[in-house]
């Protein structure tokens, strides 16, 4: 993807949703995914604030991912979301469970 570039886990410049234009890019990738996973996940679900800017990492986005999936818990054994959403970010962190993902 046009702008993107890799320092020791991806950054995205100001261009696709970091800082503007002439300063540094700023890091969103704290699991040291491959560049063109970055992309996808800047590009279509990481949250942005009201100015297109990306405002959580990549772990963060999977933190989001796993506390929705562990509410549907919820209905079932009330007080458990708060656990199994610990054990759905874990597994999604350690990048041993990937959902829609063709690997």
């Amino acid at each position: 993807m046009p702008g993107l570039r890799s320092a020791g886990g991806a950054a995205v410049p100001g261009s696709a949703a970091g800082s503007p234009a002439g300063t540094a890019p700023r890091r969103i990738d704290d699991l040291k995914l491959g560049l063109a996973a970055v992309a996808v996940l800047a590009e279509r679900y990481l949250l942005r604030d009201e100015r297109g800017r990306v405002t959580e990492s990549t772990g963060q986005m999977m933190d989001r991912a796993a506390a929705c999936v562990a509410e549907a818990d919820e209905a079932w054994r009330p007080g458990s979301a708060a656990r199994w959403a610990e054990k759905f970010a874990g597994a999604l962190r350690r990048l041993e469970f990937m959902p829609n993902s063709p690997r």
